[in-house]
């Protein structure tokens, strides 16, 4: 029970001296203004929120304080109106849901944290624009208040009530129970029940008083300020005037540390006890005279004050201040500088100046010793420094001074008891007036002179020695080990009387601090190579290195041990505290303390627990055991986003949903690959605080600590990165807290992996598409090269049936052959017939899996075209006894197709038809007409095609079993042939069969493709059924070229032709042209495949030559396709003839080609002879005959005035010899060149008098002739009249 009794006296003394060192020591402020980035020095209101943002308002705009700086906030109306000033009864409100509010003259604003915005928040009926003075919250319910009215709003119902208020209302405060008391300048009114009702107790309620401002105390009293009738107290139902007769204002009051402090206008800082007892607010002396607005205690304990023109004041009761401690001896008396410091056996504090001592003791009473006291005749404006404080066993001191000797102080009287001048050792004097280090122990005393020399004291009997070593710079006797070690240059020496022994040597460090660690190990400060370990052991020097990162001073003027383990260094303008473990040789917990200050060597000491820090400033006191808030817990926090150089917030960019501070993740799209994030921390207590980051996935390490801001990362790879920052404790390098975020660059789309899993199958499509490419040029050279063998191979065996057919038709001519000659020659032409089909067909195949190959289309009836191919099969027919009927709605069904295969496709169904059919069969055709196609359907009841076989019915070669049972001929080609050329035309053939009950084949066309229009070929005369001239049998004056490589075929067309024609054959088309050049031919019948030159060629070089372009090429080949044909006419051929041939059909082409040509020279002839213009001589616009004509024409045109322009100039102008313009005009007009320039004259001439009035001989020499008497001659000769008869004739007819 005495322990717990003894133990409960402590704590109430402890409580009691801490509370008395809280009130009794000056407070330090921190002080914010317009240079710190404050708006203005004017602030009405301060609130600190649950991040520990202090919010600030001041009349220029509301602002949020981390502690370092500033931002300011842009509050806007519902009516989109900037708010730029705000009055002094507005305020700043936090509510229970940690919610901030803002109220003003223009309403009631609220801060969205998701926006980082102030939005004007809107109170049922309340006008938006109502100015609110007040806001409080009770119960759930909210009260904002007006000047004379008041709005109570509960925000579960959404519903608001109205009371008015007669008073001006000044100040609000929850009154428990009761209600809400309203203080306004007419005393104090209560709203109770959410009505007003009146107050009074005992019949006061401080009508009158001028009410400013209401506090309810911890103890539920309620504290009332007033305008200047001071402060009264609500306790026990009692008012009590606690404060009066004072003329300022209460502007505000606040609980602080078990006190209650009210802010003045103009008065600084009230202080009472919760009594209403003022207690002395000598502690606040920084704050008299401040005009305070408001007062703010936030979590942390730390007082805010507001105020009228100085700003924003904060005292931190966790931060470290460091004070200045004055020392002047008198008012008007400096002291400067502070040069030595000790703490006696008293408690006391002894501070060496430049003008003498200050002795403070533990009750913060000072004793200034001043210079006089020293030296009875020392003059005032002098320095007097005193360097070195030492207490020996007495209590008394050893001081030692800078040029006026050592003085012995009494230390109870401080009498100078001793005055040192000057000493006497080893037999020598010397003197004691500059001593800049003192040493004692025990009635040893060791002291330094300032030219190096050091001295031992026996304080026993006032004897003196030398210590044998020279350019001492510090001495350090060890207790713990008995030794004094003593450093130069050289190194550290232990010193034992005369003796000296090297411990270790230096190097030219200079020492300039010695401290011990413990019996064995030393830290050792040096002037400009840093701090050391020494062992003394080992005889080693460690240099201390700090892994965290912060580097310990280079020039160190003192150390200091402060505790167990716990050492401040000071240098490089800096103070430094760590914790030392000799074992790891390596600092830990090492913070910076101070900053920017400049101390003297030796100079500073502990004080209780303050470091006393002597400069060339005076003196300062820094506390060394400040309360750490250990529960504050620091924050990162994303201020600000900028990408690629542009502000980054919810309103103005898609990357944002939110503002940054709410954000997991960011998202760069393209092209923005860079980004600055602007981080802050909460910090009020002077830590310099320390920022560290990575993006992790792009650096490995992070970066140096430091106290930057700003993250920045430029032109980031794309992908995405994790940001990892984390925030340390400038003091102790501890980290404090982390935070992370995602950041994710995205490429552009044609970087993504869609977009590179398209370009994959891009490059496999490319690749495949590559690949067809070649395999179908490869395939198209294969088939070029088959079909080229094929047509060798169609052109040997044709070429032999030519010479079959071709005497055959000879032979049947014949009329004096017998029947059964007759029959024999049927047969044979029956199958030379077969053969050529089988042929053909087979050539049809092989080309039809071609690539590519191009449609040659044209315009056509396929119901007369059906008609026809029936008509070929009339033998058949008449044979077998079938009938077939055409079904159809149409009368006509034109289509544009590729002829020639539907021609084929239509035979090989009708043909199949007929063949597998029953005698006396009836086949059906059904013909229908769609939108866009047409339906051809065609049935017969034959054999059918079984069951099993109908897959392969489509398959080259493939025959039906039941066909091979029959032994019907055929050659499993057509089918599969009419299928690819369906399909090559977009259509479909399909069929339906029953063995030995029927079969249809249905085949479906479009009735229009695209290709190559074939309507400009012309078209062969059929083999079959011609009905030939009588012209067959004359003899003509034709020359006819005949190119042919094959000697038999080459003599067969020379005997066949040379009855009709004037035949000259040749090997080749080289040796044709050549002879066209020299000789006159009226046509040329060319082989196409030939040795040195094929028929394509020679049909090229003779269109080419404007000598021979008039002259038609009829060709010869043994393949039968739309294709080769069309490539025929491509290179100017006129007629396209098959082998083998009809040789009648031939002649009669070669007849009709040439008869046509000489008709359409007769025809021009006519037309020139009468002055018609000629448009076009070919078919062809710009043929190269037409282009021949037209150069001759412009040529006479041009000279129709020159009588001796004639045949010979024309031959030069257009580089052309007389005889082949003969030909060549000849040929195209039946005009000699002599005669065409004669009908251009007298056309001209003949014109000339019908439009023109000139006589006849002016006429005669404008159309080239010379003589007038020679012109009418060949006029009259020329149209049957003279010149003048034609005048005469004229006029007649015009009359």
């Amino acid at each position: 029970m005495k322990l717990k009794a003894l133990y409960f006296i402590f704590l109430v003394q402890l409580f009691s001296v801490s509370a008395f060192a809280q009130w009794n020591e000056t407070f330090q402020f921190d002080n914010f203004n317009v240079q710190n980035g404050l708006l203005s020095h004017i602030v009405h209101d301060i609130e600190n929120d649950h991040r520990d943002f202090t919010w600030v308002l001041t009349p220029n705009g509301i602002q949020r304080f981390d502690g370092t700086s500033f931002k300011t906030y842009n509050v806007i109306t519902k009516d989109k109106e900037e708010i730029h000033y705000y009055k002094n009864n507005s305020g700043i409100f936090i509510d229970s849901k940690k919610d901030i509010w803002l109220h003003n003259q223009y309403g009631v604003f609220k801060y969205d944290s998701l926006l980082d915005e102030f939005k004007q928040f809107k109170i049922k009926n309340f006008a938006n624009k109502k100015a609110v003075t007040s806001i409080l919250e009770k119960e759930g319910k909210y009260y904002f208040f007006s000047w004379q009215m008041l709005v109570i709003w509960n925000p579960e119902t959404d519903t608001s009530k109205k009371i008015f208020i007669k008073k001006r209302i000044t100040s609000t405060c929850d009154y428990g129970s009761q209600g809400i008391l309203i203080g306004s300048p007419n005393g104090l009114q209560l709203i109770k029940n959410d009505e007003l009702v009146d107050f009074q107790l005992y019949g006061n309620n401080l009508r009158g008083a001028g009410i400013t401002c209401l506090f309810k105390s911890s103890d539920n009293t309620i504290w009332i300020g007033t305008y200047n009738k001071g402060i009264y107290q609500i306790k026990n139902n009692t008012i009590q005037h606690i404060k009066n007769n004072i003329d300022y204002k209460i502007s505000e009051l606040k609980i602080f540390n078990n006190k209650v402090v009210a802010g003045t206008d103009g008065y600084g800082m009230l202080v009472f006890d919760l009594d209403g007892h003022e207690v002395d607010n000598s502690s606040l002396k920084l704050l008299h005279g401040l005009p305070i607005n408001k007062i703010d205690i936030d979590q942390y304990q730390r007082l805010w004050i507001s105020s009228f023109g100085r700003g924003l004041f904060l005292h931190n009761p966790y931060k470290p201040y460091l004070r200045k401690i004055n020392i002047d001896p008198e008012p008007n008396v400096h002291a400067q500088s502070g040069f030595t410091s000790f703490m006696d056996s008293k408690k006391r504090l002894w501070l060496g100046t430049d003008k003498g001592i200050v002795i403070r003791d533990k009750n913060g009473k000072k004793k200034f010793l001043k210079p006089n006291h020293f030296i009875k005749k020392f003059k005032r404006n002098e320095s007097f420094v005193i360097n070195n404080i030492q207490e020996d066993r007495q209590g008394n001191f050893w001081v030692s001074s800078y040029g006026f000797g050592l003085f012995y102080i009494n230390g109870d009287s401080y009498e100078i008891e001793k005055t040192i001048k000057t000493f006497t050792a080893d037999g020598k004097k010397y003197s004691s007036k500059f001593i800049i280090q003192i040493q004692l122990y025990g009635n040893k005393m060791w002291f330094k002179l300032v030219k190096g020399l050091a001295f031992e004291m026996d304080l026993s009997n006032n004897s003196y020695t030398m210590l044998p070593i020279s350019s001492v710079s510090n001495i350090l006797y060890s207790s713990k080990s008995a030794t004094l070690y003593v450093t130069n240059h050289d190194g550290v020496f232990a010193i034992n009387g005369k003796d000296k022994k090297l411990i270790i040597p230096l190097k030219n460090r200079s020492v300039s601090s010695i401290v011990p660690i413990d019996e064995r190990y030393y830290l050792i400060g040096t002037e400009s190579n840093g701090l050391f370990r020494m062992d003394t052991e080992t005889k080693t020097l460690d240099k201390l290195v700090i892994k965290e990162g912060k580097r310990l001073p280079n020039h160190v003027t003192q150390i200091l041990n402060t505790g167990f383990k716990e050492f401040i260094v000071m240098g490089d303008n800096s103070i430094i505290s760590f914790t030392y473990d000799h074992k790891s040789n390596t600092p830990s917990e090492t913070q910076e303390i101070v900053n920017q200050i400049e101390a003297h060597q030796g100079a500073s000491s502990r004080y209780n627990y303050s470091l006393i820090i002597g400069s060339y400033d005076g003196f300062y006191q820094f506390p060394l055991n400040f309360k750490e808030d250990l529960k504050k817990k620091h924050h990162i926090f994303f201020n600000e986003l900028e990408i690629d150089g542009k502000k980054v917030s919810p309103i103005n960019s898609e990357t944002l949903t939110n503002t940054i501070e709410h954000a997991k993740e960011i998202t760069l799209n393209h092209p923005d690959k860079s980004f600055n994030l602007e981080i802050t921390s909460t910090e009020y207590d002077d830590d310099n605080l320390l920022y560290s980051w990575k993006l992790d996935g792009f650096e490995d390490n992070f970066n140096r600590r430091s106290n930057t801001k700003e993250i920045s990362y430029q032109n980031l790879p794309y992908g995405t990165y994790e940001l990892k920052i984390k925030l340390y404790s400038g003091r102790k390098i501890k980290e404090l807290s982390s935070r992370s975020l995602i950041i994710s660059v995205k490429p552009p789309f044609w970087k993504t992996t869609w977009a590179y899993l398209f370009y994959l199958v891009g490059a496999i499509i490319l690749l495949y598409l590559v690949y067809q490419w070649y395999h179908d040029n490869v395939q198209q050279k294969h088939l070029k090269a088959r079909n080229a063998m094929f047509a060798e191979i169609a052109h040997e065996l044709r070429t032999p049936l030519t010479l079959m057919q071709g005497p055959l038709q000879k032979l049947e001519e014949d009329t004096d052959l017998d029947a059964s000659a007759t029959r024999l020659m049927s047969m044979v032409r029956s199958n030379l017939t077969r053969l050529n089909k089988r042929i053909t067909q087979l050539l049809d195949y092989e080309r039809v899996n071609e690539i590519n190959e191009q449609l040659q289309v044209k315009t056509f009836d396929i119901l007369d075209l059906t008609k026809v191919l029936i008509r070929d099969f009339d033998p058949l027919i008449q044979k077998k006894g079938v009938t077939i009927a055409i079904s159809t709605k149409e009368e006509k069904l034109i289509v544009t197709l590729d002829f020639d295969k539907v021609e084929k496709i239509i035979y090989n169904l009708i043909s199949n038809a007929i063949k597998y059919s029953k005698e006396k069969d009836t086949i059906t055709i059904v013909l229908e007409k769609e939108a866009n196609s047409f339906k051809f359907n065609i049935q017969d009841h034959g054999i059918g095609i079984p069951k099993g076989n109908q897959k392969h019915i489509f398959k080259r070669f493939y025959r039906a079993e039941n066909v091979m049972k029959n032994h019907k001929v055929g050659s499993g080609i057509g089918l599969v042939l009419s299928y690819k050329y369906t399909a090559m035309m977009s259509g479909k053939l399909h069929f339906e069969s029953e063995e030995n009950q029927q079969t249809t084949f249905f085949l479906e066309l479009p009735l229009k493709v695209n290709g190559i229009l074939s309507d400009t070929v012309p078209s062969e005369i059929s083999h079959y059924g011609e009905e030939f001239s009588e012209k067959d049998k004359e003899k003509y004056d034709y020359r006819i070229a005949v190119a042919e490589d094959n000697a038999e075929l080459r003599a067969f067309i020379k005997t066949s032709l040379s009855d009709s024609f004037t035949i000259e054959v040749y090997e080749n088309g080289k040796e044709c042209y050549d002879a066209l050049l020299e000789e006159d031919f009226d046509l040329v019948l060319s082989d196409v495949m030939m040795p040195i030159m094929n028929g394509y060629e020679l049909c090229d070089k003779i269109k080419g030559n404007i000598e021979t372009s008039h002259l038609p090429i009829i060709l010869l080949t043994a393949l039968n396709a739309s294709m080769y044909k069309a490539e025929g006419y491509m290179h100017g051929a006129d007629h396209y003839v098959i082998k083998p041939f009809d040789i009648r059909m031939l002649k009669y082409r070669i007849i009709s080609l040439i008869e046509n040509r000489k008709s359409l020279s007769s025809f021009y002839q006519n037309k020139i002879q009468k002055g018609i213009v000629i448009e076009k001589i070919h078919a062809k616009t710009d043929s190269i005959d037409n282009k021949f004509l037209q150069d001759i024409d412009e040529l006479i045109d041009t000279n129709l005035m020159n009588p001796n322009y004639n045949v010979m100039e024309i031959c030069k102008d257009i580089g052309m010899s007389r005889p082949v313009l003969y030909r060549k005009l000849k040929a195209l007009t039946k005009l000699s060149p002599k005669e065409y320039i004669q009908h251009k004259r007298l056309n001209h001439a003949k014109k000339l008098l019908i439009e023109s009035t000139e006589s006849i001989s002016t006429i005669a020499y404008e159309s080239g002739y010379s003589d007038p008497k020679y012109f009418s001659t060949v006029f009259k000769k020329q149209f049957g009249m003279s010149p003048s008869e034609f005048l005469k004739q004229g006029e007649k007819q015009s009359t």
